[in-house]
């Protein structure tokens, strides 16, 4: 039962992995179980990321097909990217409005399976999405920044500047915004457009913290509109109630002289 030198393996050995991939961990040179160190990650878990990470960049969020600049890129509020003609093709989908018969099989399969559905919930109308337009790498194989250089797949974190809806790493925009946050950048430091009041959108995040934020402020813009179009329904059917009752023929009255003309015959 010895593994070096007569030592015999515990449960607690065999529960902390193999002792190869454990011998890689830094922390540890052990080829028994020892310590995990903190900073070791396995192998399976960083390209399984990485894929992640390339499919996002590379691929529509809402249907896989591959993005492409030169037809058009859109961002919705989470910061997950799509072909531009799929996005608007789905959106009047969802409203009943089919431009083509494979938009409507394209609609039908996403609403028709529960996750795909329940990922592109927040898709609702044209506002919740925007124009970004991300630079093609020198090398022709996915997007980088336009600043910088850096591939949009390496890890680093990326942003799309608003309204231009340029897409760029955020260390460029916070070196533009004197160092200090991303948000605070005055003009986007790729085509010097103005910002506007809304922060720098975040493009594919991994960062939990950052999903969270920006679905939560998807659901109470949704809150906002919603209130927004009850009331505006109260305002026509308040209208419309009104017009009816112009519109409505109003029962005829006798003048002065018409009902004296009929007393005097009586």
């Amino acid at each position: 039962m010895g593994l070096d030198g007569g030592t015999t393996a515990t449960r607690a050995d065999i529960l902390r992995g193999a002792s190869w991939a454990l011998n890689t961990a830094e922390a540890s040179r052990s080829t028994r179980g020892g310590c995990i160190g903190s900073n070791f990650v396995h192998k399976g878990e960083t390209v399984e990321r990485a894929v992640a990470r390339t499919s996002a960049w590379s691929s529509c969020a809402l249907t896989g097909a591959e993005l492409s600049a030169a037809r058009g890129v859109c961002a919705c509020r989470l910061g997950r990217l799509y072909d531009k003609q799929t996005i608007v093709e789905f959106i009047l989908g969802k409203l009943g409005k089919f431009t083509t018969k494979e938009s409507t099989f394209m609609v039908a399969n996403v609403l028709g399976d529960e996750e795909k559905s329940k990922a592109t919930r927040h898709l609702r109308s044209a506002k919740d999405f925007f124009d970004v337009h991300p630079t093609q790498s020198k090398d022709g194989d996915g997007f980088e920044c336009p600043i910088r250089g850096v591939k949009a797949t390496s890890g680093v974190d990326f942003v799309a500047m608003r309204p231009c809806g340029c897409v760029l790493s955020a260390a460029a925009v916070k070196a533009v915004a004197g160092g200090r946050d991303a948000a605070t950048a005055k003009t986007c430091p790729a085509c010097d457009a103005p910002s506007s009041s809304e922060h720098p959108l975040p493009i594919n995040s991994e960062d939990p913290d950052v999903l969270r934020a920006l679905r939560a402020a998807c659901e109470q813009i949704h809150e906002v509109e919603a209130l927004a179009e009850q009331e505006a329904r109260k305002k026509r059917h308040k209208k419309h109630r009104r017009d009816r009752a112009t519109d409505e023929p109003q029962p005829k009255r006798l003048s002065t002289t018409a009902a004296q003309s009929s007393s005097s015959r009586e």
